[in-house]
């Protein structure tokens, strides 16, 4: 879509991709069994493979960085988003 953008409207317009905070939850029913076991749900969550999971997903998804609210290099670990609060008066 961006590429369509940038090419009708050439230098009007500026394309940027950024991650996403995108997350993917599974919520286990803990009042069943094997779930009503907190080693079970632990297990669970170890066996995910995050690191290899987040390139398979980039194939379909806007998923490419590993992490959770703040993940490396996105704007609040670099200072990006924050603003100085000595420029204020």
């Amino acid at each position: 879509m961006s590429d369509e953008l940038v090419g009708a409207l050439g230098d009007k317009i500026t394309a940027q991709e950024s991650d996403w905070n995108c997350g993917g939850i599974i919520e286990p029913n803990h009042k069943r069994k094997p779930f009503d076991d907190p080693r079970v749900r632990r297990a669970l969550t170890l066996w995910i493979d995050r690191w290899h999971g987040a390139p398979r997903l980039a194939r379909i998804a806007n998923v490419h960085t590993v992490g959770g609210i703040v993940f490396p290099g996105s704007p609040a670990v670099t200072g990006a988003c924050c603003v100085d609060p000595t420029t204020f008066e």
